[in-house]
């Protein structure tokens, strides 16, 4: 469970940050080229006419002319991500299983199609993962998507999509059928069993009814009307109203008889009173598409954009035990209530993303809970340059020898402490996280076209050049190899492709600053991924602070450094806890592997050594990271000196693919040498 739920995780959102299917953009793209009219992307009245008239905040604007349309362009890809989250959480709290012959999903509030299209996309990205590791997608269980929308013209759009994807479509196990007409408030569910389905999602729908008690009612009958092992997904925006609104609900159905709320939260002390005035949400990164591009005010292309704000609840008559191991330490209220400012140990729940203040920008902050306050009193402050372990929203950390110190803060007025994060002294541990020691597990069914769908979907490149494949085979099953492929043959891709694929992180060596710096910077303005740093001598030490804390939290997936920072003792030992932690070094590429030569024209001390630090990398099963050596210059005997020193054999672990460069052409012209005159 944990390997497929990191590699699906990775795949939908590399380095935390959100990526639109580029097949599910491309196929509403078609659709709106066709409804628009022609050139429309190069109409800017007519774009900038659309947004004002459906970016009001009322439900007039459901049956416009082209809403559906702006829907797609705007909304969907706010919401791909999140109905993929949410369907992760299920199957990672064991609510959904693959072993079934058929998985049934209703959604409510169809619209356009996001939830049939996000799970569609899932499928897609499942098959592929389970392909690697030599499971065919027969055996993958049949996902059957059914749908109520109010409106004629959302269901229409839908159905141009369904078309679309057919034509596309080479055999998917996902059958997604035509959503049935019905109005949610006027008993648009009486003629549905939902006893029929394993998961029910409804978002952005309560707020469409009148009052909090029929929301309520509406949420409570879903439950009741479920099977018992099935579960109810409630998502809202992050928007005050929407987010109460769906904390009171929440809160509501905690005190039914046979509801259990399952994620994100109440897992320290169940729920109280003060749930029902809670404003937490989820916050994450979205790579922006073209098409969404066109209707925004304003374009956010930073790592950190935080497009995909929501919140969200999920119900099921199954509860889930949390096997949470705590230690009863003083709660919030107790805290706040002693007046002291000492050194405190405490376990929290962690309510939101990182939030940033305009009067302190060497601090970020966090909302946590652990239900014992009747109003939300404290907030997590961390020293920017620290980067917390890696957690899901609603994690529980465990925090020792923190200190308690008055703020003031905007909103709300009642937050008045913060807990304050020392790096030197503060010990942070996520409770909630499943990490032990792997082994580094190799892929078992390695098929250019299977590799091709990851290739086109992270990098949009559709084959590969001329011995990238034969690399890349070697390297995810877990082989040691010698690449040797001519400048602009695409060495680079050979190492950052397998990083992507696996959980854990790879260590690239490079010798040179500006070479990590391009590298770095490519990899980040081209592909928009921000799992990708360096550590070099070149940059300011609060700088290397700020990308070591993110290595050793693990939420980088490549760091560059220079063959040296791997001989210094304390580097070594912050690899071997990764490893503890379960965070795997699963890759060891080195770059210019000509350097490892004393034949080469490069040679360095330090890469002679770099198959010395590779063996001492020992996961739980004996395996080592495999190393990736790649060069574009290496004469016979500088191929035949690494093979040595790395310990390979020619026969084996050497792929030499020079291509032919067909745009370059080199000639020798005999000239006449006037020595008199020296011309």
């Amino acid at each position: 469970i944990v390997y497929v739920y990191d590699l699906v995780k990775n795949i939908v959102a590399p380095g935390e940050r959100a990526f639109v299917s580029p097949e599910i953009q491309k196929m509403v793209d078609s659709v709106l080229d066709k409804r628009f009219p022609k050139d429309w992307r190069n109409d800017q009245e007519f774009i900038d006419n659309i947004r004002a008239a459906f970016r009001k905040k009322n439900f007039s604007t459901y049956s416009g002319k082209y809403f559906p349309d702006y829907y797609a362009a705007y909304y969907l890809p706010n919401n791909l991500y999140k109905i993929q989250l949410m369907f992760l959480e299920l199957f990672r709290l064991g609510k959904i299983s693959f072993s079934e012959k058929k998985i049934r999903v209703l959604d409510i509030g169809t619209a356009v199609g996001t939830t049939a299209w996000a799970l569609y996309d899932f499928y897609d990205i499942l098959t592929n993962v389970l392909c690697l590791y030599g499971l065919q997608e027969e055996q993958l269980p049949v996902l059957e998507i059914d749908g109520v929308e109010k409106y004629q013209s959302n269901i229409d759009f839908f159905s141009l999509i369904i078309n679309q994807m057919q034509d596309a479509d080479k055999g998917s196990k996902v059958i997604i059928n035509v959503p049935s007409k019905g109005d949610v408030l006027k008993g648009g569910l009486d003629k549905i069993n939902l006893k029929k389905y394993d998961v029910v999602f409804a978002s952005n729908i309560i707020s469409e009814f009148p009052s909090l008690k029929k929301q309520t009612a509406f949420a409570e009958k879903v439950v009741d009307d479920l099977k018992k092992k099935a579960s109810f997904v409630l998502i809202e925006t992050a928007f005050l109203k929407d987010t109460r609104s769906l904390k009171k609900i929440q809160y509501a159905l905690s005190k039914k008889s046979g509801i259990h709320v399952i994620s994100p939260c109440g897992k320290i002390n169940g729920f109280t009173n003060r749930c029902t005035d809670c404003h937490s949400y989820r916050r994450e990164n979205l790579n922006v598409p073209e098409t969404m591009k066109l209707f925004l005010h304003q374009v956010d292309d930073s790592d950190e954009n935080e497009k995909l704000k929501w919140s969200y609840a999920i119900f099921s008559k199954q509860s889930i035990t949390h096997q949470l191991k705590l230690n009863g330490y003083s709660d919030l209220n107790a805290i706040a209530g002693n007046g002291k400012e000492d050194t405190v140990s405490i376990e929290v729940e962690i309510v939101s993303g990182k939030i940033w203040s305009k009067k302190n920008k060497d601090h970020y902050y966090l909302r946590v809970c652990d239900q014992s306050e009747d109003e939300e009193q404290f907030l997590l402050k961390v020293p920017k340059y620290f980067e917390l372990p890696r957690y899901h929203f609603g994690d529980v950390f465990e925090i020792e020898n923190a200190t308690i110190e008055p703020m003031e803060w905007n909103w709300p007025k009642s937050i008045r402490l913060a807990v304050f994060i020392d790096p030197r002294t503060t010990i942070v541990e996520n409770k909630s996280e499943l990490l032990e020691p792997k082994g580094l597990v190799g892929f078992k069914n390695i098929e250019e076209s299977n590799i091709n769908y990851f290739l086109k979907r992270f990098f949009g490149f559709k084959e590969f050049n001329e011995g990238q494949f034969d690399i890349l085979k070697k390297v995810l099953g877990n082989e040691d190899v010698l690449g040797i492929l001519a400048t602009g043959g695409g060495k680079s891709l050979t190492y950052q492709l397998p990083a992507l694929l696996k959980p854990g992180i790879s260590i690239i060596v490079s010798p040179l600053k500006s070479l990590m710096d391009d590298q770095v910077n490519g990899i980040k303005n081209r592909f928009g991924f921000d799992f990708v740093d360096r550590i070099h001598s070149g940059m300011s030490i609060q700088e290397k602070e700020a990308v070591f804390q993110r290595f050793k939290n693990g939420r980088l997936k490549i760091l560059y450094v220079a063959p040296e920072r791997l001989m210094q003792k304390s580097f070594q030992q912050e690899l071997l806890r990764l490893i503890e932690k379960g965070i795997n070094i699963n890759y060891f590429p080195i770059d210019e592997a000509h350097c490892i030569s004393e034949w080469g024209h490069d040679f360095r001390p330090a890469y002679a050594r770099l198959k010395e630090r590779q063996e001492a990398l020992p996961h739980v099963d004996g395996s080592r990271p495999s190393i990736i050596a790649l060069t574009a210059t290496a004469s016979q005997k500088v191929q035949e000196d690494v093979l040595e020193q790395l310990n390979m054999n020619e026969k084996d672990d050497l792929i030499h693919n020079i291509i032919d460069r067909k745009e370059l052409s080199l000639e020798v012209l005999p000239m006449r040498l006037d020595v008199e005159n020296n011309q």
